[in-house]
């Protein structure tokens, strides 16, 4: 029942070690707007997550650990992390990993969109995960607004659930930076602000079928030798980066049950794609599975 009951709000995970005869836990958790909270605790405990474990439908997240009290054991790709409750971590709902509760422990998880992340933050690395600091600001704010959410008895609308959600995003993103985990943009402070007007003009711009490298040079009044010299330091050159989040726009409405009966060819034709089967090689390449099986797979975990 217990793992049920994660499986449902996070991406599959397993339990080991959980002594059912002496196992207790709670769980509880709010949605708010896009990302989910949920605030657990339970006796002794390993939770892990194989690669048998990870679905397609997990590219859409990224998640964050916030120790409260005891302490946790993660070990994720290369790396073993003890998370105390001066510590949270960010990591990719893609990479499988292994939590060890030696005993009783609570912990807030939260599940951020990846896109609205990488909005946030185009630099963030792919790498396994990114300790927070949470005993020194801004990451001590981030943790207290979170605390705070998982504490109040108060009734909370909509439209203020989703603004906390917004809200805990950007803490989120402020404390990554400062914790210099996650580099700022890279290039001279002229390179960084022009990069950061291009991607805004692309992300306007992306249902715009014929934007191109011409056209993002000529409406910055700079030569595509230029514009690729912009992104030459960045993990995705300027195609890539515009492909991506013209692919990240059309699997979140994939996933929209507003939109359950567009197929998803005039969904990527509305995101400026001109030929469905270019779509879906590309869709393939970034999610590792058809735009079919993804909203299959979406709908199965909602």
């Amino acid at each position: 029942m217990w793992i049920q009951q994660t499986n449902a709000l996070f991406p599959q995970t397993r339990l080991t070690d959980a002594q059912p005869e002496h196992f207790a836990g709670c769980l509880a958790w709010a949605q708010l707007g896009t990302t989910t909270l949920a605030d657990i605790a339970s006796t002794r405990v390993n939770v892990v997550r194989s690669e048998d474990d990870v679905r397609p439908v997990d590219t859409n997240w990224m998640e964050v650990s916030l120790q409260i009290s005891g302490t946790c054991d993660l070990s994720i790709g290369q790396r073993t992390l003890r998370l105390t409750p001066a510590t949270a971590v960010l990591y990719d709902s893609r990479c499988p990993y292994h939590m060890a509760f030696s005993d009783t422990y609570r912990q807030v998880t939260l599940k951020f969109p990846r896109d609205a992340l990488i909005s946030r933050m185009p630099n963030l690395a792919s790498s396994d995960s990114h300790v927070i600091p949470v005993d020194c600001m801004p990451g001590n704010l981030f943790s207290g607004v979170v605390a705070q959410i998982c504490n109040t008895r108060e009734f909370l609308d909509v439209t203020m659930t989703e603004r906390l959600g917004e809200h805990m995003l950007d803490l989120l993103v402020t404390s990554l930076l400062s914790s210099r985990q996650v580099p700022a943009h890279r290039g001279s402070a002229s390179q960084q602000i022009q990069r950061q007007r291009i991607q805004s003009f692309i992300a306007e711009n992306l249902t715009d079928p014929d934007l191109s490298p011409l056209v993002i040079a000529r409406a910055h009044g700079i030569s595509i030798r230029s514009l690729h010299q912009i992104f030459h330091d960045e993990p995705e050159s300027v195609m890539t980066w515009l492909m991506n989040r013209r692919l990240d726009r059309i699997s979140h409405d994939l996933c929209d049950t507003a939109l359950a009966g567009w197929p998803a060819g005039k969904i990527a034709l509305r995101h400026g794609f001109r030929d469905v089967s270019h779509f879906s090689r590309k869709f393939r390449q970034r999610f590792g599975c058809s735009p079919l099986s993804w909203r299959r797979l979406h709908t199965q975990s909602s």
